[in-house]
Protein backbone atom coordinates (compact mmCIF):
# COMPACT_ATOMS: atom_id res chain seq x y z
CA UNK A 1 0.00 0.00 0.00
CA UNK A 2 2.80 2.43 0.83
CA UNK A 3 5.36 1.05 -1.63
CA UNK A 4 5.48 4.27 -3.61
CA UNK A 5 6.61 6.21 -0.51
CA UNK A 6 9.79 4.18 -0.01
CA UNK A 7 11.67 5.78 -2.89
CA UNK A 8 11.84 9.12 -1.12
CA UNK A 9 9.54 12.05 -0.59
CA UNK A 10 7.33 13.27 -3.38
CA UNK A 11 8.31 16.54 -5.05
CA UNK A 12 6.57 19.74 -4.01
CA UNK A 13 2.92 19.90 -5.06
CA UNK A 14 3.47 23.51 -6.15
CA UNK A 15 6.36 22.40 -8.36
CA UNK A 16 4.23 19.65 -9.92
CA UNK A 17 1.40 22.15 -10.52
CA UNK A 18 3.81 24.65 -12.09
CA UNK A 19 5.27 22.01 -14.40
CA UNK A 20 1.84 20.70 -15.43
CA UNK A 21 0.53 24.21 -16.17
CA UNK A 22 3.65 25.22 -18.10
CA UNK A 23 3.70 21.99 -20.10
CA UNK A 24 -0.02 22.23 -20.86
CA UNK A 25 0.00 25.90 -21.89
CA UNK A 26 3.44 25.90 -23.48
CA UNK A 27 4.65 29.05 -21.71
CA UNK A 28 5.63 30.11 -18.21
CA UNK A 29 3.66 33.36 -18.51
CA UNK A 30 0.42 31.56 -19.42
CA UNK A 31 0.98 29.02 -16.65
CA UNK A 32 1.59 31.87 -14.21
CA UNK A 33 -1.67 33.55 -15.22
CA UNK A 34 -3.58 30.33 -14.63
CA UNK A 35 -1.91 29.70 -11.28
CA UNK A 36 -2.09 33.38 -10.25
CA UNK A 37 1.63 33.66 -9.60
CA UNK A 38 4.53 35.33 -11.42
CA UNK A 39 6.21 33.71 -14.41
CA UNK A 40 9.49 33.70 -12.49
CA UNK A 41 7.79 31.70 -9.70
CA UNK A 42 6.70 29.12 -12.27
CA UNK A 43 10.21 28.94 -13.72
CA UNK A 44 11.77 28.52 -10.26
CA UNK A 45 9.30 25.77 -9.34
CA UNK A 46 9.96 23.88 -12.58
CA UNK A 47 13.74 24.14 -12.05
CA UNK A 48 13.30 22.89 -8.47
CA UNK A 49 11.22 19.96 -9.77
CA UNK A 50 13.87 19.08 -12.34
CA UNK A 51 16.49 19.14 -9.57
CA UNK A 52 14.36 17.00 -7.25
CA UNK A 53 13.69 14.44 -9.99
CA UNK A 54 17.19 14.55 -11.44
CA UNK A 55 15.92 14.92 -15.02
CA UNK A 56 15.30 17.72 -17.49
CA UNK A 57 11.62 18.24 -18.27
CA UNK A 58 12.03 20.98 -20.90
CA UNK A 59 14.64 21.55 -23.59
CA UNK A 60 15.48 24.22 -26.11
CA UNK A 61 15.94 27.98 -26.02
CA UNK A 62 14.14 29.98 -23.34
CA UNK A 63 11.40 31.26 -25.64
CA UNK A 64 10.83 27.99 -27.52
CA UNK A 65 10.89 25.31 -24.86
CA UNK A 66 9.66 21.83 -25.68
CA UNK A 67 9.06 18.85 -23.44
CA UNK A 68 11.77 16.23 -23.10
CA UNK A 69 10.72 12.59 -23.17
CA UNK A 70 10.64 12.64 -19.35
CA UNK A 71 8.34 15.67 -19.47
CA UNK A 72 6.09 13.98 -22.02
CA UNK A 73 5.90 10.90 -19.81
CA UNK A 74 5.06 12.88 -16.66
CA UNK A 75 2.48 15.30 -18.10
CA UNK A 76 -0.53 13.00 -18.75
CA UNK A 77 -0.49 11.49 -15.26
CA UNK A 78 -0.26 14.90 -13.61
CA UNK A 79 -3.02 16.37 -15.79
CA UNK A 80 -5.31 13.45 -14.94
CA UNK A 81 -4.51 13.69 -11.23
CA UNK A 82 -5.13 17.44 -11.04
CA UNK A 83 -8.35 17.06 -13.04
CA UNK A 84 -9.53 14.38 -10.60
CA UNK A 85 -8.75 16.63 -7.64
CA UNK A 86 -10.58 19.55 -9.27
CA UNK A 87 -13.58 17.31 -10.02
CA UNK A 88 -13.72 16.00 -6.45
CA UNK A 89 -13.65 19.54 -5.05
CA UNK A 90 -16.29 20.69 -7.55
CA UNK A 91 -18.60 17.81 -6.60
CA UNK A 92 -18.13 18.53 -2.91
CA UNK A 93 -19.05 22.19 -3.36
CA UNK A 94 -21.85 21.64 -5.83
CA UNK A 95 -25.56 21.28 -5.20
CA UNK A 96 -26.31 21.03 -8.91
CA UNK A 97 -24.33 20.16 -11.97
CA UNK A 98 -21.40 22.30 -13.08
CA UNK A 99 -20.15 22.24 -16.64
CA UNK A 100 -16.71 23.78 -17.17
CA UNK A 101 -15.88 24.65 -20.78
CA UNK A 102 -12.68 26.10 -22.18
CA UNK A 103 -13.58 28.04 -25.32
CA UNK A 104 -11.66 29.84 -28.04
CA UNK A 105 -12.70 33.51 -27.82
CA UNK A 106 -13.82 33.91 -31.43
CA UNK A 107 -15.82 30.69 -31.35
CA UNK A 108 -17.54 31.68 -28.13
CA UNK A 109 -18.57 35.08 -29.50
CA UNK A 110 -19.73 33.84 -32.89
CA UNK A 111 -21.29 30.50 -32.00
CA UNK A 112 -21.58 29.62 -28.30
CA UNK A 113 -22.82 32.79 -26.61
CA UNK A 114 -25.78 33.28 -28.98
CA UNK A 115 -26.94 29.75 -28.06
CA UNK A 116 -26.57 30.06 -24.27
CA UNK A 117 -30.11 31.32 -23.49
CA UNK A 118 -31.64 28.30 -25.22
CA UNK A 119 -29.26 25.95 -23.41
CA UNK A 120 -29.89 27.43 -19.96
CA UNK A 121 -33.65 27.31 -20.53
CA UNK A 122 -33.46 23.66 -21.56
CA UNK A 123 -31.04 22.71 -18.73
CA UNK A 124 -31.66 24.95 -15.70
CA UNK A 125 -29.88 22.48 -13.39
CA UNK A 126 -26.55 23.02 -15.17
CA UNK A 127 -24.31 25.88 -14.13
CA UNK A 128 -22.10 26.72 -17.08
CA UNK A 129 -18.59 28.07 -16.44
CA UNK A 130 -16.67 29.43 -19.42
CA UNK A 131 -12.91 29.96 -19.50
CA UNK A 132 -11.04 31.50 -22.39
CA UNK A 133 -8.80 29.03 -24.16
CA UNK A 134 -5.54 30.56 -25.40
CA UNK A 135 -5.27 30.23 -29.17
CA UNK A 136 -2.39 27.73 -29.07
CA UNK A 137 -3.64 25.62 -26.14
CA UNK A 138 -5.30 22.26 -26.58
CA UNK A 139 -6.43 21.77 -23.00
CA UNK A 140 -7.36 23.84 -19.96
CA UNK A 141 -7.05 23.02 -16.26
CA UNK A 142 -10.39 21.91 -14.84
CA UNK A 143 -12.28 22.09 -18.11
CA UNK A 144 -14.55 19.15 -18.80
CA UNK A 145 -14.59 20.02 -22.49
CA UNK A 146 -12.56 22.17 -24.84
CA UNK A 147 -14.43 23.90 -27.66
Amino acid sequence: MFDNLTSGPLPSLNALRAFEAMARTGRATLAADGLRVTHSAVSRQVKALEAALGVRLFQGPKHRLTLTQAGQDLLPALTDAFDQIAGAVRRLRSDGEDLHLAVNASLSVKWLIPRLPEFTQAHPEVRLHLEELPSHATSHRGAQAVV
